[in-house]
């Protein structure tokens, strides 16, 4: 008689603020969910916010499409395309010391410069942002993707990827920018790449005019398709957790 012994990694999701990009299923709304886009339908030029409380409006030549990372997407070609969404830490009154923005993204080969896949700040077309930025900003001198916090006074408060945005074109990848007590993050496929820990604080503004999909308010846009955008009150985590590992005994017969 022999024993074989298996042992069995299991990965989970835990606790409260953890969510794994690398699940294979649309995001449902959870208590810390301020606004969740799926972009599955639009009507009349609106596309539904799964909470209910901040449809987003398309602009330009978006669209909503099949091709999406789960079932239809939304489709922008850089060109003055984006989604506005208003106020989304508004009515309700929303915590804005610590937060997630997040979404699939799958980039096309034409980028510009500078791109925004989800910014906050003034209108499009405001040439100003005093809020959340996850893209590449040219003036950084960085080719990466990167996540930051715009705060006057202080600039940019900005945590670098260390990935060039070129290497993420062409494939689904799952984008996340965090702040608050861990500092400003960027999360890039379920990983954490970068912490900034030198900004602890909250948005500088939470009365800024509206949350941008695809686009900033300086004009600057991202081609390509974005799908699942999730807005959060929580500093989420996106690393998987491994649990101790499980072992299974088989008894074969000699």
């Amino acid at each position: 008689m022999q024993y074989v012994v298996f042992f069995l990694s299991i990965f989970m999701c835990i606790g409260a603020g953890t969510a794994y990009a690398g699940t294979n299923v649309p995001y449902v709304v959870d208590t810390n969910t301020i606004a969740l886009y799926h972009f599955d339908e639009a009507t009349l030029g609106v596309t539904p916010d799964a909470v209910g409380n901040h449809p987003g409006t398309l602009n330009g030549n978006a669209a909503i499409s099949a091709g999406g990372k789960f079932g239809n997407g939304l489709l922008l070609d850089g060109s003055g395309d984006f989604v506005r969404l208003g106020n989304v830490h508004q009515d309700p009154v929303k915590i804005t010391w610590q937060g997630t923005v997040e979404a699939w993204v799958k980039l096309s080969s034409a980028l510009p410069p500078t791109f925004a896949v989800l910014a906050s700040g003034r209108e499009y077309g405001g040439y100003w942002d005093d809020g959340w930025f996850l893209g590449r900003w040219a003036t950084t001198g960085s080719p990466n993707l990167s996540f930051m916090i715009w705060k006057e006074g202080f600039g940019m408060q900005v945590a670098d990827s260390g990935i060039a945005a070129s290497e993420l074109v062409g494939g689904w990848h799952h984008l996340a920018g965090t702040w608050g007590p861990a500092g400003v993050q960027v999360w890039v496929d379920g990983v954490l790449k970068n912490t900034n820990f030198n900004y602890t604080s909250g948005l500088p503004n939470p009365g800024y005019q509206t949350a941008l999909v695809g686009a900033e308010s300086n004009g600057n846009c991202t081609p390509g398709m974005i799908d699942e955008v999730r807005i959060s009150d929580i500093q989420r985590s996106f690393q998987a957790l491994r649990l101790p590992s499980a072992v299974l005994l088989l008894l074969l017969d000699d």
